[in-house]
């Protein structure tokens, strides 16, 4: 499936590469990069209308329109998860995915299978994340049969209100040193965190220096939960 990657704030296309995650002019905050698909391209393919689909199967059966293809054990699993149908708060035929019946019983599985299986595609040897408990969870399971390592780094967010007495929220992870952010809300501040662990570990990986592994820090190499509070 041919895909570009665009950034969210310059709205500058890149053709995807290995090691290509942010718009080097906006920076690795706000030069995101987002997937675009060519979905006239797709609506146009007269051979998907004729594959056969199973509601059972896992998301890969659509691998045509992924990024990568299935290599992890538990790939077949992800995805595949029941649609049920309710009446609910007055209204009839409300349809209900329940994605807690993935491999770690959350949505995450999805996004995690495919970081996992590009991650395998462009030869890299770590993984790691900033969560708050699913996203760790997911990619630990995930990846627990791989060759490479996952880190799973816990974080913390505490009220921080200006002196005006606007709430703020002061976010930071206590294994990396100078780690910390703040935002608006609990919501902002776990969205900010979450990129300055990402900056901070590359920012550690390019110059050659150790990971953190104490106890605030999980190096999973076998399948394991990882549960973050």
């Amino acid at each position: 499936m041919n895909y570009i990657l665009r950034c969210i704030t310059c709205r500058k296309e890149f053709s995807p590469r290995a090691g290509l995650y942010y718009c080097e002019d906006c920076g690795k905050i706000m030069g995101t990069l987002e997937v675009i698909y060519d979905y006239e391209s797709i609506k146009a393919d007269t051979s998907i209308k004729k594959r056969k689909f199973d509601k059972k199967a896992s998301m890969y059966q659509f691998d045509f329109l992924l990024p990568t293809i299935p290599k992890l054990k538990l790939d077949e699993y992800v995805g595949g998860t029941p649609l049920y149908k309710f009446d609910l708060l007055g209204m009839k035929d409300v349809l209900v995915k329940y994605d807690g019946s993935n491999p770690s019983s959350s949505y995450k599985d999805r996004a995690s299978s495919i970081a996992i299986n590009k991650a395998i595609d462009e030869g890299n040897d770590i993984l790691f994340c900033a969560s708050t408990g699913n996203a760790a969870s997911s990619l630990a399971m995930l990846n627990a049969n791989t060759e490479m390592k996952t880190y799973i780094f816990r974080v913390a967010i505490e009220e921080d209100p200006f002196e005006d007495g606007k709430m703020a929220y002061h976010a930071y992870c206590p294994s990396l040193k100078g780690a910390s952010t703040w935002g608006h809300t609990k919501e902002e501040a776990m969205k900010n965190i979450r990129e300055v662990v990402e900056m901070t570990v590359e920012s550690m990986i390019e110059h050659g220096e150790l990971i953190p592994e104490d106890p605030d820090v999980q190096i999973f190499s076998e399948l394991r939960v990882a549960v973050t509070v």
